[in-house]
């Protein structure tokens, strides 16, 4: 008897379990239809993210700071770093996918196998840490995973092509980072879904800033907070939105899902655009050398200077002759013109007009 009642409480446990996550995935996909964007709270517990912290803090050396891509295509442009855009220090995990072709039962039921351990993506940083498994952030990322593909793309249209998301990218603000006002996917890449989880333990203090303020169309500005264990999502080439100044130690990783046919026909573009500019040919080491040729030049142009402008112009104007044909490319793509009236463009450019090309490039979305 005493067994026959401890199953049928154990069955009202897992009901109660599988009835409150019903729910969180009803709620979340009520907002994503409604509004293009929504909010769980507590998808994970504080001692989860407290564990992830503790498997990240190793890494805290090896944190980079972030770079933006500019290019008026998304195929050819440059990645280049610019704090006052973009303040925040990232690592890219790699591992962890989702394999559709191999399935396993596992506690939760029948799922798709995960593929490999997750791992930095970095060589150099995944072999001075050989011993390292970051299996509580793995975890993570499949509930994240089984959240979105099993339960999100079923219910929410804008969702039902998804088949892959990227990597995962460990990002920390401070110290007044932000992220200016942008859109994730202007271009078409494929990504269709944002979703971020917070790594904060413990109670976030608001007065030290760092909310995503998302800006939905037709509505009031929404600020959400980095409380520990909250996701927060939104459609990738819709939602406009922005992380405000943090003075707080802001930890969240983010990850963009993508439909597969969107992607699949970015990538087909991709290789089309680059075979026709040039990028990709088979000197691939002129190639890179060019690439970052401009990069370096895009960011002169651009970046946080002690220069005073008309000094920065001048540099730029006798560097500009000194770019290749494929460095130009990159450089048209950035301000907007075609490579051959690169140069002309550049070398006739007034302070004033340096100036208004810079504001411009500071207030664009990415």
């Amino acid at each position: 008897g005493n067994g026959n009642q401890r199953r049928r409480g154990n069955k009202k446990k897992k009901k109660s379990k599988g009835d409150k996550v019903q729910v969180h995935v009803n709620k979340i996909g009520k907002q994503l239809n409604e509004c293009g964007w929504a909010v769980c709270d507590g998808f994970i517990s504080n001692d989860v993210c407290k564990a992830v912290r503790d498997e990240i803090e190793q890494l805290q050396p090896h944190f980079e700071a972030s770079e933006i891509f500019v290019g008026k295509e998304n195929e050819v442009g440059a990645h280049i770093s610019v704090p006052s855009v973009r303040g925040d220090k990232v690592l890219w995990m790699c591992g962890g996918h989702r394999n559709e072709n191999s399935r396993q039962f596992d506690s939760a039921g029948l799922q798709p196998k995960t593929r490999g351990d997750v791992a930095p993506c970095q060589p150099t940083i995944k072999s001075a840490l050989p011993m390292s498994k970051f299996v509580v952030l793995k975890e993570v990322m499949k509930s994240i995973d089984q959240l979105v593909f099993e339960k999100l793309k079923k219910k929410v249209s804008v969702l039902n092509g998804l088949s892959e998301r990227s990597d995962c990218m460990l990002a920390k603000y401070a110290d007044g980072g932000r992220f200016q006002r942008h859109i994730d996917n202007t271009t078409q890449d494929g990504r269709k879904l944002t979703l971020l989880c917070y790594l904060n333990p413990g109670k976030w203090v608001e007065s030290d800033g760092g909310s995503l303020r998302l800006h939905p169309n037709g509505s009031n500005p929404v600020d959400v907070y980095p409380e520990g264990g909250r996701l927060a999502m939104f459609f990738s080439d819709l939602i406009e939105h922005e992380v405000r100044p943090t003075y707080g130690n802001r930890f969240a990783l983010t990850m963009w899902y993508y439909d597969r046919n969107e992607r699949l026909n970015a990538v087909k573009k991709a290789e089309k655009i680059a075979k026709e500019k040039g990028v990709g040919n088979t000197d691939m080491a002129l190639n890179i050398e060019a690439q970052e040729v401009a990069r370096e030049f895009i960011s002169e142009m651009f970046n946080d200077t002690t220069l005073p402008l008309k000094e920065l112009l001048t540099n730029v104007q006798q560097k500009v002759n000194t770019l290749d044909d494929v460095a130009k490319d990159i450089v048209g793509s950035v301000v907007g013109v075609e490579k051959d009236k690169v140069e002309d463009v550049i070398e006739k450019l007034s302070v004033e007009e340096f100036f208004q090309l810079r504001e411009s490039f500071q207030k664009m979305g990415i």
